[in-house]
């Protein structure tokens, strides 16, 4: 901090990916993004028992959301080589989700909720551009804010969403890396806008996971954009959060506990019922401060207790099933939110594959009618020999 005039309080990329021109505080990410490589690698070595590892799962946030993280190691999230600044590129590092394999006689079955929180979104808010796009053949909701950000950087008119959709597909052209970084970073801005992240945020995240530097107008355009794109989903979004101000169900004992806390309590009650009590706080609104839920609460909160309803309905019904029929020695080896990763014998792996398949669009059924709850994917697309072909 004294030789550089700094006010550091961390080194981790994200802090330090801001001050990348400065040659000694990019070789220091590079170094702590590295060893967070080797120190994943080595962590999965020591958890290594009879070819297996085994992750303690607990719960999350507030049990009432239902999640669940993954620790000791966290099999969960692991570190993203995709993620890793262009100085280590030249080594290729292969993804770390590459060690985790089928034993021999095995496979691995890969399947996810296909962009849930968005789904919970669009069905939720009725939005009718999502609705039009996610019902489209495609289903391509990213390319549009792809394109606004090829705009931004100033890449030429090639760069129409149609052009970006086509390169990305097509791994030959030479515009395919470049197209699949910005609809990686189109992603980034969905996402964030989905939970109103700040433009500040979003810098960083961009920033670490593209290199991509947005000035705070490209940011906040980046986001206007959104806005207006999915005019209905950020009406919605605003709708969760005064319901949430204005609800305070009269359960027992609800009134003294709210009395207890410093600011009081709101409530949000996700698509599939699940409801969840968040404090209040002091918030800037126009020019006076009022007492309100944290939007970024609410407003995840309602799509993360959805998703977590789904997911857990539909690991129910497969284990069901996987009592069902012993011969296919089936079992879930992972979940990850939204993922369900399974074992099983390969001869049966087609088999387990679609009852994994079949379970989780029916419980994404339950909750969502207005749109297709897949992207059409083969039962075989999701047999892996490796965690990474997914």
């Amino acid at each position: 901090n004294a030789k550089f005039k700094l006010k550091l309080k961390q080194v981790n990329a994200e802090t330090l990916s801001k001050y990348w021109e400065v040659p000694e505080l990019r070789l220091i990410s590079v170094i702590k993004t590295t060893k967070t490589y080797l120190d994943y690698l080595h962590n999965l070595l020591e958890a290594l028992r009879d070819e297996y590892v085994r992750g303690s799962y607990t719960q999350i946030n507030r049990a009432a959301f239902g999640r669940s993280s993954c620790q000791n190691p966290n099999l969960q999230n692991p570190p993203n080589p995709s993620n890793f600044p262009p100085e280590l590129e030249a080594y290729n590092l292969p993804p770390i989700r590459s060690v985790f394999v089928a034993h021999p006689g095995t496979k691995l079955i890969v399947s996810d909720l296909s962009k849930a929180h968005t789904r919970i979104a669009c069905e939720a808010s009725g939005d009718a551009e999502l609705i039009k796009r996610l019902n489209s053949e495609s289903q391509e909701i990213f390319c549009t804010i792809a394109a606004a950000i090829a705009e931004i950087q100033q890449l030429g008119s090639d760069w129409t969403e149609d052009n970006i959709r086509i390169w990305i597909i097509d791994k030959s052209h030479p515009n395919h890396k470049i197209a699949a970084l910005l609809r990686s970073v189109s992603k980034n801005v969905h996402y964030g806008c989905l939970n109103l992240q700040g433009f500040k945020t979003l810098q960083k995240t961009i920033r670490t996971g593209s290199n991509i530097n947005l000035t705070d107008r490209e940011a906040k355009t980046s986001q206007e954009g959104w806005k207006q794109t999915y005019k209905g989903v950020a009406k919605f979004q605003r709708q969760i959060i005064k319901e949430a101000n204005d609800t305070l169900p009269p359960v027992l004992g609800i009134s003294e506990i709210s009395q207890r806390t410093k600011f009081g309590l709101g409530y949000v009650r996700s698509l599939t019922g699940r409801g969840v009590f968040l404090p209040k706080y002091p918030q800037l609104v126009g020019e006076g401060k009022l007492l309100g839920v944290k939007g970024p609460d609410a407003t995840a909160a309602f799509w993360t207790m959805a998703e977590a309803d789904i997911i857990k309905m539909a690991l129910g019904n497969i284990i069901s099933v996987f009592d069902q029929h012993p011969c296919w020695q089936a079992h879930i080896g992972n979940m990850a939110h939204d993922e369900v990763d399974a074992i099983a014998l390969s001869d049966y792996a087609l088999d387990v594959a679609a009852a994994i398949q079949s379970s989780m669009h029916c419980a994404m059924r339950q909750f969502i009618r207005s749109i297709p709850v897949d992207e059409g994917e083969s039962k075989s697309s999701l047999i892996c020999h490796s965690w990474a072909d997914k």
